[in-house]
């Protein structure tokens, strides 16, 4: 199996709490699991991965006001 694990960060928080998911998968998913940590502008194709795992930050009421806008990416 493979699983990836991002997110999108703006001060490193979040990056850290990715980091600590990945490493309580690798603890608790049998040793011929790989997971992998990338930061979520660093993505590309995501075919290869069996699951992902994914994560950004959130700013008192930035998420709610972004959302209308066009072309808007959750994960940037």
């Amino acid at each position: 199996m493979k699983i990836l694990v991002s997110a999108a960060s703006r001060h490193g928080s979040t990056t850290q709490f990715a980091t600590h998911i990945a490493e309580a998968l690798r603890a608790d998913l049998p040793d011929d699991t790989v997971v992998e940590v990338l930061p979520a502008a660093d993505v590309g194709d995501t075919r290869s991965y069996d699951a992902l795992v994914l994560g950004r930050d959130h700013h008192l009421g930035e998420a709610r006001r972004r959302r209308t806008e066009p072309g808007h990416n959750p994960m940037s």
